[in-house]
């Protein structure tokens, strides 16, 4: 099962419920590589630069609240 949410911009969260480590990766390197490839057939990426970034947590070991987990990730990136 997944759930695919967009809080705004180009920003998208993906929750694959009951999924291990190592299919939660699987899954995200399937997502990079159709999303890329999509961006390149529209001409919209600059050719094998990746403008995604991700990031794999496994709730609730990482967070025992996931919208509070997502406000502390977009704090960080704020701080870049």
């Amino acid at each position: 099962q997944a759930l695919i949410s967009r809080r705004g911009g180009g920003h998208f969260y993906v929750l694959l419920r009951g999924a291990e480590q190592t299919e939660a990766r699987n899954t995200l390197k399937l997502l990079h590589h159709a999303i890329n490839k999509s961006l390149s057939e529209e001409r919209l990426s600059s050719g094998g630069a990746d403008m995604l970034e991700s990031d794999i947590v496994n709730f609730p070991t990482d967070s025992g609240d996931f919208w509070n987990y997502i406000e502390r990730r977009r704090e960080k990136e704020l701080q870049k």
